[in-house]
């Protein structure tokens, strides 16, 4: 079997796709794989197992590094190249109907909310209206759309998109754990572990993570006893980068690729914060869990919101802050084994692919359906 995947958002900086793209590679290693992404100029190499083609792209301005292509018949004719039984679009939905051939399967995976993301778009709402109708159009005519919860497969149920398939992702509970704990950190933040409660925000600086709010969020809190600790990059890095300078318990550790590195701060803190109103899973949220961290953010009705005692319907700054002071006062070395564990259990990367290889084999007649 070979799948060909179409990922216009992956590059060095970006988040939930990179991690997911970087993670099949990894797992899926009997299976062919080959990945179409962005880049300045033509280009073929291998990244482990996987051919990849980098195609001429221009660079979306305001979006901190993001590309798309300049054409898509150069995506078509890597496709007519390589003659691949499924073609996976990660990130983009409009342009299915272009990429829609004889000779593969077309699989849609839904990361992001369009609904939502259409709403931040200044516009007219007669033209969001038909950019959402498009939107549902494109999806309908993939053979498979995949969701990674249960809320996105009813949604797209109720307008219309019938062949859904729920493939929650994964995280490596290995790597992400109580144990990556580093016992320095406290240190190099300079601040006093027995009376600091540091909070943590891993992620896309963006508007559409909320990060106005997040920072407000700090205005709610005494500073005397919790710090925010904030990985990530985007167009709003250098809003961050003000607000630290003002806040002498705001620290900003800037991008970082390694899961190693990440797992530590993870592990090195207590608290997850996220201000975020929307997410289809959210990475973050199960890797921090896996890391013994309880999450504090707005109720968004997710599977991966494992303590729904520490969630806000409350969706303001002032909400979240009365979650946080909740979550204080649960913090225990039970609590963090025990997030941990069920982490584990719910969220392996092994359940995710092994329901996305019955997914790649339904489609090509290699299994009856599901």
């Amino acid at each position: 079997m070979k799948v060909l995947a179409v990922a216009p958002y992956f590059h060095r900086k970006s988040g939930g796709i990179r991690r997911y793209i970087l993670r099949r590679i990894k797992q899926l290693k009997d299976i062919q794989q080959v990945l179409v992404i962005p880049g300045k100029q033509k280009r073929v190499y291998h990244m482990d197992h996987v051919k990849v083609y980098e195609v001429p792209s221009f660079p979306i301005p305001l979006t901190g590094g993001y590309r798309f292509f300049n054409n898509l018949k150069d995506v078509k004719e890597v496709i007519s190249l390589e003659e691949p039984d499924i073609v996976e679009l990660h990130g983009t939905y409009l342009i299915a109907p272009y990429i829609v051939g004889e000779g593969y399967r077309l699989v849609i995976f839904y990361h992001s909310d369009a609904e939502k993301e259409l709403k931040l778009l200044y516009m007219p709402q007669i033209i969001r209206n038909k950019l959402m109708k498009s939107v549902i159009n494109a999806l309908k005519c993939a053979d498979a759309v995949l969701v990674p919860s249960q809320k996105y497969l009813n949604i797209l149920k109720e307008w219309g998109v019938e062949k859904v398939h729920l493939v929650p992702l994964g995280v490596d509970c290995d790597t992400f754990s109580p144990s990556a704990r580093d016992p320095y950190f406290d240190k190099l933040l300079g601040v006093d572990p027995h009376r600091t409660i540091k909070l943590l925000y891993v992620g896309r600086l963006s508007k559409d993570k909320n990060i106005d709010t997040l920072l407000e969020l700090l205005d709610f809190l005494n500073p005397r006893l919790f710090s925010m600790v904030v990985v990530g990059a985007g167009p709003l890095s250098s809003t961050i980068e003000k607000e630290q300078k003002r806040r002498t318990n705001l620290f900003y550790m800037g991008h970082i690729s390694s899961e190693e590195e990440l797992a530590k701060i993870y592990a090195s803190c207590d608290i997850f914060v996220s201000a975020s109103e929307y997410e289809t899973f959210c990475f973050s949220f199960v890797e921090a869990q896996a890391s013994g961290l309880i999450v504090c953010a707005f109720d968004l009705n997710l599977e991966t919101q494992l303590i729904k005692e520490t969630l806000s319907r409350d969706f303001t700054a002032q909400g979240l802050a009365h979650t946080v002071y909740r979550a204080a006062d649960l913090l225990s070395p039970g609590l963090r084994g025990y997030l941990h564990i069920k982490t584990k259990e719910l969220f392996r990367w092994e359940k995710s692919f092994s329901k996305l290889l019955e997914v790649y084999e339904v489609l090509t007649g290699l299994r009856q359906n599901l």
